[in-house]
């Protein structure tokens, strides 16, 4: 018989979750399995992939970041496209999206400033749902934006992130420094209901 009650998936939210199988005699939910209570994997999933070290990317026109390595994968099946860096989400639901960027070697003469876009596409159309932006003043040996939060997503919608350069004349360049899942990546977590 399977509760509706689930747990912080913490040391402490095992203890809660084995006290209550053991009073109710209920299977629960919970990240941690042993003792009293029987605890099932969350339902949530999350994921992880990172960028490879890109040299000299031209920002002028866009440029959306390959995550072409997987670090840690939970969800079913492969929701990221490493080729192209687009990531299709496989179930309805609210998502936690933690993003970094490092960009170094830096040769900023033109922009007004640097935007990262984190880009949904729903039925064809692309709309921004996360963005920072950064204002250079002269070329820089090292820059590190994040993007994070929570997202309501659909089944199908698709994620990508572009970063460009917004105004100037010309085309400004930076090295994108991936080499490690500590560096560029791209993380993704559907979350589930605690408490």
């Amino acid at each position: 018989k399977v509760g509706k009650k689930h747990f912080p998936y913490t040391e402490e939210g095992y203890a809660k979750a084995a006290a209550y199988a053991d009073k109710t005699g209920k299977t629960v939910e919970t990240g941690y399995s042993s003792g009293g209570a029987s605890a099932p994997a969350p339902q949530g999933e999350i994921g992880r992939w990172y960028a490879d070290t890109v040299a000299n990317v031209t920002l002028s026109g866009g440029y959306t970041v390959i995550w072409a390595n997987q670090d840690i994968k939970t969800f079913t099946g492969t929701p990221m496209d490493v080729a192209t860096g687009i990531f299709t989400v496989p179930t309805t639901g609210y998502y936690r999206i933690d993003i970094q960027v490092i960009l170094k070697d830096m040769v900023s003469t033109t922009a007004t400033r640097y935007q990262y876009n984190l880009l949904r596409t729903r039925g064809g159309v692309a709309t921004t749902v996360m963005m920072s932006r950064f204002d250079p003043t002269a070329d820089m040996t090292h820059l590190t934006q994040s993007l994070n939060g929570f997202i309501s997503l659909t089944a199908a919608d698709t994620l990508h992130l572009a970063l460009f350069q917004d105004g100037g004349g010309g085309s400004d360049t930076a090295d994108l420094d991936g080499a490690n899942a500590g560096y560029t990546y791209f993380c993704i977590e559907r979350m589930v209901s605690v408490g």
